[in-house]
């Protein structure tokens, strides 16, 4: 009589700890999608899309625009779908959002690995930010889920190369045509790309007419409407964004902790994801090395995330929470990666430890 092969189990007890993940952030996500009424930017998108849709004004040309064209002709197709509601204005901040959840653990896998990319995953899906900004109808979850496509599309190489770099900068510029804030996703993109030898001249190529395809879309509408430029537009209703004078920086920075503190879900927890991504950063440094891989890519992370920040911190830019959204992903993967490491240092200092801890993702 035979003996039956062991069932490696492990695999697929991956795949359902990952689902149940997505399917978490899903839910608290999706429960929200009518509780909130509209807030006056989310009103003021709304109208444009209603002028769209009930063709009372298809171009626009009545409106302040002040915002690239691809969301407002996104919400008057829905509109002609479902009918122009506050609900029908939410799904693509909350399908985008959606979609983002698996679009980080692809990314950050791809990056750094299975065990960080899981970990990553778990803290964004909680992220009271990302959860709250998702049944909304302002364009930042759209704007980026498409920097999220196009990082993740960007590492690919296999097995056309070309063409995963045309999605990456067309979901960039898709991304560009939604809100010109995730211009500061370009630097990211590409310095990973670099760090990573993906980039060649035919990548280049190939990404450039992906990432112009929708900016020429969005320049042909402009010239077909013959009104200001949104753009021009968008500086003059901010009210202009230039450096603020250094007596303010102390203010600033508080301010911007503050949202920061409230984007986690207080201050304890914000200090907590600090101290695990500088464990993280310590780790990569000194450990890992800067020479490797690994420690270039978070480097890479690092820097660009203080640059950012520092951008934030220094210049005129309003304090509002919704623009942290766009660092929140580099959030989450620099925390998964100090979690990961630390819990790797805490499992070798155990010395009773006969064997390695069961793993759950794999």
């Amino acid at each position: 009589m035979g003996v039956r092969p062991a069932v490696n189990h492990q695999p697929l007890r991956s795949r359902l700890g990952l689902l149940s993940i997505i399917l978490f952030g899903m839910a608290l996500r999706w429960h929200l999608w009518t509780t909130f009424r509209f807030r006056e930017d989310e009103a003021l998108y709304g109208y444009w899309a209603w002028l769209i849709y009930s063709r009372i004004d298809v171009m626009l040309q009545t409106a302040p625009v002040d915002k690239p064209p691809l969301f407002p002709y996104l919400l008057a197709s829905l509109y002609d779908i479902f009918g122009p509601s506050e609900a029908s204005a939410r799904l693509p901040n909350l399908l985008a959002s959606t979609l983002s959840l698996p679009l980080v653990y692809a990314w950050a896998r791809d990056l750094l690995g299975r065990d960080v990319a899981w970990r990553a995953l778990l803290l964004y899906a909680v992220m009271p930010l990302a959860v709250l900004l998702a049944p909304t109808a302002y364009m930042d979850a759209l704007m980026v889920g498409f920097a999220l496509l196009s990082a993740w599309a960007a590492g690919r190489h296999r097995p056309h190369p070309w063409a995963w770099a045309l999605v990456s900068g067309l979901a960039l510029g898709a991304g560009m045509a939604t809100k010109p804030f995730v211009v500061l996703w370009l630097p990211l993109v590409w310095g990973l790309a670099l760090i990573r030898q993906r980039i060649t001249v035919g990548w280049a190529f190939s990404w450039a007419i992906g990432f112009a395809y929708p900016l020429w879309r969005w320049w042909t509408w402009e010239r077909l409407r013959g009104t200001p430029s949104t753009l021009l537009m968008g500086m003059v209703h901010y009210g202009g964004l230039g450096w603020a004078p250094p007596i303010q920086w102390v203010e600033r920075i508080g301010a911007w902790v503050e949202v920061a503190a409230a984007s986690w879900g207080g201050t304890l927890v914000l200090a907590l994801v600090l101290i695990t991504a500088v464990v993280g950063l310590w780790q990569a440094i000194f450990h890992v090395g800067r020479d490797t891989s690994t420690g270039r890519v978070i480097g890479w992370l690092w820097v660009w995330n203080v640059m950012v920040v520092l951008g934030y911190t220094l210049s005129t830019l309003a304090v509002w929470d919704r623009y942290l959204l766009t660092l929140a992903p580099v959030w989450a993967v620099l925390t998964a990666w100090g979690w990961h490491t630390w819990a790797r240092y805490s499992n070798k200092k155990r010395p009773d430890a006969r064997k390695a801890p069961r793993r759950l993702f794999r």
